[in-house]
């Protein structure tokens, strides 16, 4: 294999950044994690801080971000929305000046790619926020992926909220008390009022 062979895929979330650079037939070169780069949680700046980071360490002993990839792609949470997808592309453009394809979208696109390539599917992220993501005939439909604070729902983000919601709400004594209340306050190592 030559290094012009070579591609690289971000897959940015809430909690982590893998990077992986990979030989077009799927060997895998080399791999790096680190820390969020969904820029509706950390902002664009500190989102693209660090998927520069990754790349310059992970692209090292490989020729380096001047490396001649063959593509790149960036999924990456909130990197579909709104003015999101151009501000990327232009970002990676300049990060590998050297790429002959750049593209990139949401994460939720990578895991949609990986379970049914480019046939009809759909897939389900519910991780600190939720979206859905169906593929008929070539054209992509989202539902939800807004951000945990617009109805994310069935994120566990919104799954917890629920919770100590209805904590809350048995200790005011408008609603019965569950086994949720007792759970938050083991995991606390205090009650839910003081907790909070």
């Amino acid at each position: 294999m030559t290094s012009g062979k070579m591609m690289l895929s971000v897959d940015g979330g809430a909690t982590k950044t893998d990077m992986v650079l990979f030989y077009a037939d799927g060997h895998v070169i080399d791999r790096i994690i680190g820390g969020p780069s969904n820029s509706s949680e950390i902002g664009f700046e500190r989102s693209v801080g660090t998927i520069r980071d990754l790349s310059e360490r992970l692209l090292a002993p490989h020729g380096g971000v001047d490396a001649p990839l063959c593509s790149v792609y960036a999924g990456v949470a909130g990197g579909g929305i709104g003015e999101n997808k151009a501000k990327y592309r232009l970002f990676l453009k300049s990060v590998f000046p050297n790429a002959s394809f750049v593209s990139n979208g949401s994460d939720a696109i990578n895991a949609l790619n990986s379970g049914v390539r480019k046939g009809g599917g759909i897939v389900l992220v519910a991780g600190t926020g939720s979206v859905v993501y169906a593929r008929e005939n070539g054209v992509i439909h989202q539902v939800g992926g807004w951000g945990h604070l617009l109805g994310d729902e069935g994120s566990g983000y919104d799954i917890g909220r629920m919770g100590l919601r209805r904590a809350l709400q048995a200790l005011d004594g408008r609603a019965e008390a569950t086994s949720l209340t007792e759970a938050f306050a083991r995991k606390f190592g205090q009650s839910v009022d003081k907790a909070i």
